[in-house]
């Protein structure tokens, strides 16, 4: 079961309102920056790889996710282990490109380097990258009138199988489903997001 604050600030946050982001982002990016951590414990990936970006990331591909739809939290505990399961993912993705042809990073970047990145990296924080949701609106934007109306049945919480039968759709909720995600995926190509949401 829900617990009214937590589904409040959910609903706030999936619909784009700043000041919800910002209350999220002081809840939970705590617990994201505290994975990222324990899993860069290897100083060569730690030296091409900042937390503060890895965080962005994760944030940014939560967000659009949420805003979109794709994710349906009913519990703290259940937003707090998605939101880990998406850092291990990133983290995993970027030590698969580090590693991948056996590059060496010390060719890349050095450990002086390292830090003043991760330095410039900490100043822009996550809220600022979100807080004026202009990458969701542009998103939006590139979305088709159809899609666009996917979007907001899925911001209603509308399952599939509704918005199917909303749409008068033949094919079922699933093609609907794949159909909304490919658009997305589309999209967020353009706009040079990799695999959002």
């Amino acid at each position: 079961m829900q617990t009214p604050d937590f589904s409040e600030l959910i609903r706030r946050v999936q619909g784009g309102d700043t000041a919800a982001v910002e209350e999220f982002l002081g809840r939970y990016e705590g617990a994201i920056r505290r994975e990222i951590r324990f899993l860069l414990l290897d100083a060569r990936l730690r030296q091409v790889v900042s937390e503060s970006d890895v965080c962005q990331s994760v944030v940014i591909r939560f967000l659009v996710g949420l805003w979109s739809g794709k994710y349906e939290i009913g519990q703290p505990e259940e937003l707090v282990g998605l939101l880990k399961k998406m850092v291990r993912a990133r983290v995993a993705d970027l030590a698969r490109h580090w590693t991948a042809q056996r590059r060496d990073v010390r060719r890349n970047i050095s450990t002086e380097n390292a830090r003043s990145v991760e330095g410039m990296a900490a100043e822009a924080s996550p809220s600022q990258l979100v807080a004026n949701a202009e990458l969701l609106e542009e998103i939006k934007r590139r979305l088709s009138d159809r899609q666009q109306r996917i979007l907001a049945m899925r911001q209603q919480r509308m399952t599939w199988a509704e918005i199917a039968g909303e749409l008068g759709d033949t094919a079922g909720p699933e093609a609907v489903r794949k159909q909304y995600e490919r658009a997305l995926a589309r999209v967020a190509e353009e706009l040079g997001l990799e695999d959002l949401p």
